[in-house]
């Protein structure tokens, strides 16, 4: 164990709360003294609680000092609070419940007033800030994830403008069951020229968005999703594997440029092959993506717009730190979305936090 001055040398990225891992909004630590805690460990039936930590702290104090002085410097959750464990167990339980109430109570109200951004001081802080430097979060996954419902819901409670997929927005009208396999969803065998086509608008897009926060709707890192499936259904040749490193590429270079301009944040939402399948049993879901085969088509869309773009953010991308939260979103309802969007909120509030300060 490195002593306790070394601790203070440490980087602050040791203590940085895993990327992968939602963190949570309140950390309780309980601090004991070395003698009550000594106390505690003797009373135990040592023979069924038996913990090979207790040997070691008996024997070193200063143990148990310095994993407290690490505890406290955990950066991700959004308060922490200290509890004296020296009480009685009732005593400590007690005192964490009211602190846990009266959080659930604050944000409860948070809720309430989410709609009137302007009457809450954390929402006031990030459009203070924001203005320094411009936001692009970004809402990836597969077909009824829900990104249209939170992009929508999260830009409204930031104030933020609202990107829809361009490929919804441009495609062919003329839409058939299976055409969004191969291209414009007309049936053409264009897919080449139609994911080139939806890059340079999307290059367009930015251009125009440099100087504003936004929420943006699959962008570069869903489209190369959607691209590498059409290559998958069009590629008729040993070229394919050249072909994904251009495809890759080019939208790595695009998301590079754009760092340079804007801080991008990263949300995938993951739903499992059924809850997409029941989802789509609403004629407006079907009647946007029209599949021959259901169950074929939309374990296709799945691997690549879900686990494909997981696997392209972990590796591919990789290299470019984009900050990302991964959020299950399969359970329906508002308090359902109520909770994702929070948790979406509270994301952008701990990357913008962090650049502040």
């Amino acid at each position: 164990d490195p002593p306790q001055e070394s601790i203070k040398l440490l980087d602050n990225v040791v203590f940085q709360w895993p990327h992968d891992l939602m963190a949570p909004q309140l950390l309780l630590l309980l601090d004991v003294d070395h003698e009550i805690r000594k106390e505690r460990v003797q009373t135990r039936n040592i023979s069924n609680n038996h913990n090979p930590w207790d040997e070691r702290l008996n024997q070193d104090e200063l143990l148990g000092r310095r994993i407290m002085s690490c505890m406290k410097r955990v950066n991700g959750p959004l308060e922490q609070v200290i509890l004296n464990a020296n009480q009685t167990q009732q005593e400590v339980l007690k005192e964490a419940l009211d602190i846990v109430m009266n959080r659930v109570k604050q944000q409860q109200h948070m809720t309430t007033t989410a709609c009137h951004p302007a009457n809450d001081s954390l929402l006031s802080f990030f459009r203070a800030n924001l203005t320094k430097t411009p936001v692009t979060l970004v809402l990836t996954g597969t077909h009824t994830a829900g990104k249209a419902t939170l992009g929508k819901r999260v830009a409204n409670i930031m104030r933020w403008s609202f990107d829809e997929e361009l490929g919804d927005i441009l495609r062919n009208e003329q839409l058939v069951a299976g055409g969004h396999r191969v291209g414009n969803g007309s049936g053409d065998d264009s897919s080449e020229s139609w994911d080139d086509f939806i890059f340079s608008e999307e290059m367009k897009r930015d251009a125009t968005q440099q100087k504003r926060s936004r929420v943006v709707e699959t962008w570069h890192v869903g489209n190369v999703g959607w691209a590498l499936l059409r290559l998958e259904n069009t590629s008729h040749s040993c070229s394919s594997l050249k072909d994904r490193q251009e495809i890759v590429e080019k939208a790595r270079k695009a998301i590079q440029n754009y760092q340079k301009v804007a801080t991008i944040l990263i949300v995938h939402l993951r739903v499992t092959l059924e809850t997409c399948m029941t989802r789509r049993k609403l004629a407006a879901n079907s009647e946007r993506v029209p599949m021959k085969d259901e169950q074929t088509e939309c374990r296709e869309l799945h691997h690549a717009l879900d686990d494909g773009v997981v696997e392209l953010l972990q590796n591919d991308f990789s290299v470019l730190n984009l900050p990302t939260l991964i959020l299950d979103n399969s359970a329906d309802g508002d308090a359902a979305i109520d909770f994702v969007a929070r948790s979406i909120v509270r994301f952008i509030h701990d990357h913008i936090w962090q650049s502040c300060s």
